[in-house]
């Protein structure tokens, strides 16, 4: 899934309690597959994920466009076909945001 978009910065969360976060905030995303979504701006986020679904198997990679709205909740796309397009209400979208946005000052 190729934006077009050059991003300045790289970061990665490696560490488990803030990867528990995300997993239990990515429980709350009401997904619809198979949806094709234009958006009207660049994301604010594009993530790259890393699952070992099976132990002894490869990686798998999905990877996540995320737009964080004025209204206070976020619209998610991502290359996986089971999950598609998604949408998180306000608090989830507060809190991954947060995730997303300290995690950059923190690698700084």
């Amino acid at each position: 899934m190729d934006s077009g978009k050059d991003y300045e910065e790289t970061n990665m969360i490696t560490d488990d309690q803030t990867i528990d976060e995300i997993k239990n905030i990515f429980k709350q995303i009401e997904w619809t597959p198979n949806v094709q979504v234009e958006m009207e701006r660049g994301e604010d986020v594009f993530a790259t994920f890393f699952y070992q679904l099976n132990h002894g198997e490869p990686e798998r990679l999905y990877e996540y466009r995320f737009w964080f709205e004025d209204s206070g909740g976020a619209t998610i796309i991502s290359n996986n076909e089971k999950e598609g397009y998604g949408t998180l209400n306000e608090d989830a979208a507060k809190e991954l945001r947060t995730i997303f946005f300290n995690s950059e000052e923190d690698e700084t």
